[in-house]
């Protein structure tokens, strides 16, 4: 009986692993995607699961929520058990969401497990429109007759639209759309002058000539595949907007389970095969601690309620 002991001990140090069997996971493991099957979020979450199943002890599925701008999705997992099998694909819209819709969970009402991706946003402009750098565009924004017109299909274009329009001496109008789709049609056709959309719809609007990529949402400039454009918060300080993908847990997860999540989906993260899809959909990986996660969340918190009280928002 000691030897067998003693063999169980030896074995579970030669796979890494404390002596003590792992809790998680004990039976399937599902990650809730807000999103329709076959859309781009749901390519990430089956780009992980599939990078995760060989690391686990049980299989991991994806399972499709849709509706209610991802509320339901973010319900469903704020109500399941806490015990780290039912996990959220969190996109930057949970941050944004209780901006502008009654009943949106608070994200700090989930508990972080990792930031998986990160990808920046590209103000684009109409062909037709006279601005080719940033300095032209904030002086027609104060100047050009009826004003700047700026397309927005989502909470984060919304924002991006009204922190242009909150800019002093600004006369900017938003022009509001179901989906980025319609938005680059106008801008294709003059209607609008400008929009905010994620880098990798971007390119593609930008390869196919409906429209210039005028200025990058990032930190910084010189940030690809648009190298030589200017970094719009330069002149419009906090002028920065990121999609990302992360997972969250129900948020009475014991800490125990959060840490053997994260250094399951860090590994997974460590995958060339993943690495090389998510660059194809000009994501970043971002991975490391749980607290990465959280305080990217804060950071959109209060940065997003910031625009939202000075432009008056209030959720419908």
């Amino acid at each position: 009986m000691l030897r067998l002991a003693w063999l169980t001990l030896i074995a579970s140090f030669a796979y890494g692993l404390p002596a003590a069997a792992q809790d998680w996971p004990n039976k399937i493991v599902r990650i809730v995607v807000p999103t329709a099957a076959g859309g781009p979020a749901d390519a990430v979450a089956r780009i992980v699961a599939n990078a995760m199943t060989p690391l686990l002890s049980q299989p991991i599925i994806v399972e499709n929520k849709p509706g209610a701008g991802g509320n339901i999705a973010v319900e469903s997992v704020s109500r399941a058990s806490a015990d780290g099998h039912t996990l959220l694909l969190g996109l930057s819209t949970l941050v944004s969401n209780p901006i502008f819709f009654q009943g949106s969970r608070d994200p700090k009402e989930l508990a972080p497990v990792i930031q998986l991706s990160s990808g920046y946003f590209v103000l684009l402009a109409s062909n037709q429109f006279e601005a080719r750098k940033v300095s032209d565009l904030l002086s027609l924004m104060q100047s050009k007759q009826g004003g700047v017109r700026c397309g927005s299909s989502g909470g984060l274009a919304t924002l991006a639209c009204e922190l242009l329009r909150l800019n002093p001496g600004s006369n900017v109008t938003i022009a509001n759309y179901r989906g980025s789709a319609d938005a680059i049609r106008d801008l294709q056709n003059g209607e609008i002058d400008i929009m905010l959309d994620f880098v990798n719809s971007a390119i593609s609007s930008v390869n196919a000539g409906r429209g210039r990529a005028l200025a990058v949402a990032s930190a910084k400039a010189g940030v690809q595949p648009f190298p030589d454009v200017e970094a719009m918060n330069v002149t419009i300080p906090n002028f920065e907007f990121y999609g990302w993908h992360a997972i969250f847990a129900p948020r009475e997860t014991p800490a125990k389970t959060l840490a053997e999540m994260n250094a399951a989906f860090n590994k997974a993260l460590a995958s060339p095969d993943l690495k090389s899809k998510f660059e194809a959909a000009s994501l970043d990986v971002v991975g490391g601690p749980a607290k990465t996660l959280g305080d990217r969340v804060e950071l959109e918190v209060n940065q997003f309620a910031r625009i939202a009280a000075q432009a008056g928002i209030k959720p419908q």
